[in-house]
């Protein structure tokens, strides 16, 4: 367990510590659908430090360093896992659509916290609060690099940080988390860290709001007396917490579903999809082809098939536009010469795809489109390396317009790169993934908002 943070100056009162690991996996589940408040929460990953501290020994020192991408690759990982962990320990009443951004700029400074501890404040974050948070978020979080694994330097502080809304942080709630070794981000439950650091945020307005919280909030599992577990963590003790059943002096208390209904700090409450796959769904699906579930890794495996292709669609019912977010993979060998994977929305006759061709025998490869049904839209260049890519795809059905972006893992996120007009009285009915070729490939987390709540970043941090 990690040690309990202790209030050393005053500035702590807000603070709250990661002290030790969360919940496991969560029950089962089903796709939701259904109008809700939703958080927006953005993740600045700052790769680059070049700071000036004092260590724990009185010795003035000086830390620059780039995190390697593995680093990065698995904070953000984490950061992902948190949102799924976020929706279902509340029985679905939460959710948070998140953007991240990749800061060039190097932390230059940090801030101390008495007894020389240091930590990113908003204070060290402000040129990117400013630039992103006003009106734009709920909540930030930040992933910086404490400490060099190479050589063993790491800045005196606490993993974890999270802090209640304020004026400091442009009205939302903030957390910190540090870099660290790749297995402490699996133990016991992806995630952990950054669900709890939320929940130091969260937690306190609601309370503000009048919903009566537990002493300690996010730390209050043991003085509860729930018990910690090596494999489970707190587990039993998030759920009551973030669905108000946690027993403090004969009354319930947390965060009901009364209090997330209530909503957040900007207020945003639309129609919202979503599935993060951690359980297998795919009942709720209707399936052409080869899906299976992959219970090592919570997504959706999707194999070969060069007949009919291989789709899961769940139905939904928007009124109004909407935007759909999906993660999907480019294999590194098992690559058929016609292989693509693609978004997917239908109405039951004509079908959109938003589709990344990496086949390797495709005419169109490293390229993404729009297609109709199975006929080419225009071309947008995309080289098609290994790995994850999110595909976000809008539709504005008054104009009768469909837009595309996709992008790889540990990239910011770019202006929408292609766009294609709608069959007229066409409605999205349907929504999933698609799959093509004689290869395998995955899917994972999708989800989508109705009325394109998604704010277009500022401007881009180029890495």
């Amino acid at each position: 367990m990690h040690k309990k943070l202790h209030r050393l100056v005053a500035i702590l009162l807000l603070l709250g510590v990661f002290l030790s690991p969360l919940p496991g996996k969560a029950a089962p589940t089903t796709p939701t659908l259904k109008v809700m408040p939703y958080w927006k929460a953005l993740l600045l990953v700052y790769k680059n430090i070049d700071v000036d501290y004092t260590d724990s020994d009185g010795v003035s020192r000086h830390l620059t360093y780039t995190m390697p991408q593995t680093e990065i690759a698995d904070g953000v990982f984490s950061f992902r896992r948190y949102a799924m962990l976020a929706h279902e320990y509340s029985n679905k009443e939460s959710f948070v659509q998140y953007d991240i951004v990749y800061v060039d700029r190097p932390l230059t400074s940090l801030t101390s916290l008495g007894a020389n501890l240091w930590w990113p404040s908003p204070t060290d974050t402000r040129p990117e609060l400013d630039a992103y948070v006003p009106q734009n978020y709920d909540s930030v979080l930040v992933l910086w690099p404490q400490t060099n694994f190479a050589t063993g330097q790491q800045i005196p502080s606490y993993w974890g940080l999270g802090m209640q809304p304020t004026s400091w942080a442009n009205g939302a709630t903030y957390a910190t988390v540090a870099n660290a070794e790749s297995w402490v981000w699996y133990v016991p439950t992806i995630g952990e860290v950054w669900l709890h650091e939320w929940l130091h945020g969260v937690s306190p307005f609601y309370a503000d709001k009048g919903f009566p919280m537990p002493a300690g909030d996010a730390d209050g599992g043991g003085s509860h007396g729930y018990i910690w577990s090596p494999i489970t963590g707190w587990m039993d003790y998030y759920r009551d917490l973030m669905t108000g059943n946690v027993l403090e002096g004969g009354q319930l208390t947390g965060l009901t579903a009364v209090a997330w209904q209530s909503g957040s700090i900007l207020g945003n409450s639309t129609r919202i999809f979503a599935d993060y796959f951690h359980t297998d769904s795919l009942a709720s699906y209707q399936q052409v082809g080869s899906v299976i579930w992959d219970a090592t890794n919570e997504h959706v495996q999707m194999n070969s098939n060069i007949t009919t292709g291989n789709k899961i669609y769940a139905p939904v019912s928007f009124q109004r536009d909407f935007t759909i977010v999906g993660r999907v993979y480019i294999p590194q060998t098992d690559i058929g010469p016609y292989d693509s994977i693609s978004m997917a929305m239908g109405d039951g006759q004509i079908e959109y795809w938003g589709t990344l061709a990496y086949g390797t025998a495709l005419a169109e490869r490293n390229h993404i489109s729009i297609m109709r049904n199975d006929t080419w839209g225009a071309l947008f260049p995309l080289t098609l390396n290994p790995g994850w890519y999110t595909i976000k795809m809008q539709v504005e059905q008054a104009p009768g317009i469909m837009r595309l972006k996709a992008w790889p893992d540990d990239t910011n996120e770019p202006d929408w790169q292609i766009s294609r007009g709608l069959d007229a009285g066409w409605t999205a009915e349907q929504v999933g993934y698609r799959h093509f070729g004689a290869g395998i490939t995955y899917v994972d987390d999708m989800y989508a908002l109705e009325s394109a709540h998604q704010t277009y970043l500022p401007f881009i941090i180029n890495r």
